[in-house]
């Protein structure tokens, strides 16, 4: 039973400027030498390191860290930014393949409400990222991953149409499940403020796990209500 962890970029204290710039991608970068510290304790251990967004340091920073303790990722890239400052370029999406990392979408634009679009705005999301990815990688077996936790069987259909093949949601679950043939994995997202003692209680402890999976569902009942507003309480759950 893998427990499939979920982060973002690996920055130092003094530069957060790998990936996104706002308030809601703050509270998800970790600090280097913390991210060090729960990738050496996790030696040994049935985990998955899994990373959204395709901040530059998914190549400087994560990837030569997993490699130290003897670990691979699955990195996942909006492709719209790939080459734009703070983001990877090209190259370095190619690089992390050929180090034996697994490259994988996490949609073209990382809309912030991905429920919101329509069904052809969700198809062009996957579509331009799948071709992008397949043009880069020279690879037809793409996984993705989907922003911001906005799940929902339209977008996930969309993205087995576009040839995507493993789903990665933001559910804090072990269970992989079955859609249309293709598997759903959950992840448990590490935060900014969690010690190495907290991210292993995850993969330690059921009843962690369970409590995680307790607060997701309570947030994940109140997110189609709340709209933009809902980052903000997610933010106040999680972190308490």
């Amino acid at each position: 039973m893998s427990i499939v962890l979920m982060y973002h970029d690996i920055v130092t204290a003094n530069d957060k400027s790998s990936g996104f710039q706002n308030k809601n991608a703050f509270q998800y970068k970790v600090e280097e030498s913390a991210f060090e510290e729960q990738v050496k304790a996790l030696q040994g251990k049935d985990v998955v390191f899994t990373f959204d967004d395709g901040g530059e340091s998914f190549l400087t920073k994560a990837a030569p860290l997993l490699e130290k303790y003897g670990f691979k990722g699955v990195f996942f890239i909006s492709t719209k930014y790939i080459g734009t400052q703070g983001f990877l370029t090209e190259e370095q999406v190619k690089a992390l393949a050929e180090r034996g990392h697994v490259v994988g979408s996490h949609s073209h634009t990382h809309p912030e409400i991905f429920t919101k679009l329509s069904k052809e705005e969700i198809r062009e999301e996957w579509r331009k990222s799948y071709d992008i990815l397949k043009d880069i990688l020279g690879e037809k077996d793409l996984p993705m991953s989907i922003p911001n936790g906005y799940a929902s069987k339209t977008i996930m259909e969309e993205a087995i149409k576009c040839s995507f093949t493993d789903i990665y949601t933001s559910q804090p679950t072990t269970k992989i499940k079955l859609f249309q043939k293709h598997n759903v994995i959950g992840r448990y997202v590490v935060h900014e403020n969690m010690t190495t003692e907290d991210v292993l209680r995850i993969v330690n402890s059921k009843g962690c796990r369970l409590k995680m999976a307790l607060k997701w569902q309570m947030l994940n009942v109140v997110k189609g209500v709340l709209g933009e507003s809902y980052d903000k309480l997610k933010a106040k759950i999680l972190h308490h």
